[in-house]
This record gives C-alpha cells, structure tokens and sequence, in this order.
C-alpha cells in the first residue's frame, strides 16, 4: 500500500482523556515529519471493545472521510474497532498499548517497557513509557503549580483523607498559587471535603473549561504534583521537566504498575514527612520524544515495505476474509524488527 500525500491519518478516540492524549501525541508527531491530514472518530458505547468488531456498526459511518493511511488508537475500547475499520477501509493500523489481542492483529504496537511482552512480532516497539504531547519548549512560569489527581483505580485505592493530609503538608512546606486537576475518577467526597477546609485551593474538574485550558499550559508550570494512579498522566508531567512528585497512595495489589511506581519512588530525591510525596528526580528530555522516535520509526517501516511489496509482488490478503481482519496484511523487513528497541 502506497500512502498518499499527504497522509491521512484517522485518530480513534475512547473519551479517557489520558489515551486521547497519546494518540494525538503520536499523530502530532507523524504530522510534523510529513504533510498528514488528521480526522478524529470518537467511539460511542455501540462501537467499545469487542462490539466494534461488527462492521454494522462502522458500515458507511466513515464513507465521507479520506481513505485512511493510518489507523491509531489507545485503550482496550478502541483495539477492535481498529480492526473492523482497517478491514473495511485499508490502512495500517497503530495501537498505542499492550493489545488484549494477539498484537499480531496490528501492524504497529507501541508498547512501554514496563509491560512484558512475548511476542516476536516485528511491529512491536518498546517505549520508555506512554506517549505524551507536552514538552517544555518556551517560557517557565515559577507561580504554576498544578496538582493532578486521578482515582480509585485496578492497581491503587483511593483515601480521600490521606490524599488530604498529603496535600496539607505540601502547601504547608510549599505555600503558593496552587490549583487541583481532577479526573473523571476523582471521588466526589473528596471535592467537597477539600472544598470544606482549603476553599482558597480551586478545584478544577475535567468537564472545565478552565481545566482544560490549565493542562495544555502544563509545559510552563514549574511544580507538579501527581497522584501515582495514572502512568500517562505522570509520563506527561515528566514530559515537561517541571519539578515532579509523586502523591503515593495505597496499593490494590501488586502488579506490573504499581512495581513501576515504585520504581520510580525508589529514585526521589526528596520525601515528605509521612512519606507522602516523593520528589522525582528531573527526566533527560534531549533529543526526540518517544512520540517522535516512534513516528519516524514506524514511517521508516513503512516506506521500505512499501518499496519490497512493489518488488517482490507480496501477496495481501483478501479484505474480505477474517484472516485480513486478525492477520497483518502487509510484511516489515527483517532488518526493521524493532522489538529490541530501548
């Protein structure tokens, strides 16, 4: 499959602002290496996990769009309805995660380093952890200060108490303009108690505008807090090279993330009485995100296949069939296996 100019590249969206920001980070990225028409398809409840498997539910949706060169997504809601529309529509699909399919359904998978993965596929790419949009590039305004929380999730608990604690002892050390990010999974106890004791604290909700408006500011901020329940969100505020710590809360049970977090903890280079923050050491941001990194990788892929298709006349498979829907259609180069990148 040749990819046109410029490419057109369909961004599957779950409404979890955490996997929106990956896939927009990844599309943002292919975007500046060449010319790409960007469209975004948000999901309704009809199309999440294996419902999207349906064609009915995608046939003639996505007929007024460009034929897509690109198919890209994050979070197990968006992985089948991937499929069905690369089947339906062509392109090379993109997912941004560890599949809960076998990850040879997908061209590409972009998978962080703390997933442990066992597959040989050659599209696998490892990352140093999820992919983000912000960088720090201009101005660091010294009276920014976001908090941003999560909730309750699989690996953490959530204690509104002690997340309350943990915030009074930081801006009792670190007094200043404060504001709190909430998540969609923030308990409302705890927004009303915080708004009970500290009202001078505003508490910004996702639905905000003026939320909103604050995290896309998140590169000039230069002191973030973050509650350790979301990977993306600490892998943003990372991103920015801000003064980061994390706020620990209470495992769930052990698992692959809570043993990343932790790992990270290990490095602080500064803790709280209490042990309820933990200072983050600053993250080495020379050179090209991840996000970058992997769209001049998977572009790269792309073109050589592209040439050795034309070449040796490599047989698809047909659209029609179901092993052109879990099957790859297209090959990589054994010389561009990129499973054993850092």
């Amino acid at each position: 499959m040749r990819m046109q100019s410029p490419v057109v590249l369909w961004n599957f969206l779950d409404g979890r602002r955490g996997h929106e920001n990956q896939v927009r980070a990844f599309s943002n990225s292919v975007s500046a290496l060449i010319p790409a028409q960007v469209r975004e398809i948000r999901l309704q409840p009809e199309q999440y996990g294996m419902r999207g498997l349906l064609p009915s539910r995608w046939r003639t949706l996505l007929d007024h769009l460009p034929q897509p060169d690109l198919l890209i997504g994050a979070g197990h809601r968006t992985q089948a309805s991937l499929l069905t529309c690369r089947r339906l529509y062509g392109g090379r699909s993109v997912i941004l995660m560890k599949p809960g399919l076998p990850s040879r359904c997908f061209d590409f998978c972009i998978i962080p380093q703390h997933d442990t993965v066992r597959s040989s596929h050659p599209g696998i790419l490892r990352t140093s952890g999820a992919l983000t949009m912000h960088r720090r590039t201009g101005h660091i305004e010294s009276q920014r200060k976001l908090i941003l929380l999560g909730g309750p999730s699989r690996h953490y608990c959530w204690d509104s108490p002690h997340v309350i604690r943990a915030l009074q002892s930081l801006l009792d050390s670190e007094p200043g303009p404060w504001k709190i990010l909430t998540s969609r999974r923030t308990p409302a106890d705890f927004c009303r108690q915080w708004s009970q004791l500290q009202s001078d604290i505003p508490v910004l909700p996702p639905e905000d505008s003026a939320a909103e408006q604050e995290f896309r500011q998140l590169p000039s901020c230069s002191r973030l807090v973050v509650s350790c329940d979301s990977m993306s969100m600490i892998a943003e505020a990372r991103a920015t090279r801000a003064d980061v710590s994390l706020l620990r809360l209470p495992e769930r049970r052990r698992s692959r993330i809570t043993r990343e977090i932790n790992r990270l903890i290990s490095t602080a280079t500064d803790v709280t009485p209490g042990e309820f923050l933990f200072r983050l050491p600053l993250l080495n941001t020379v050179g090209p995100s991840e996000a970058e990194r992997c769209a001049a990788l998977i572009l790269q892929a792309i073109r050589a296949d592209t040439v050795t298709t034309a070449q040796t006349h490599t047989r698809q498979l047909p659209a029609s069939s179901w092993a052109g829907l879990l099957g790859r259609p297209g090959t990589v180069p054994a010389d561009l296996h990129m499973s054993g990148i850092p």
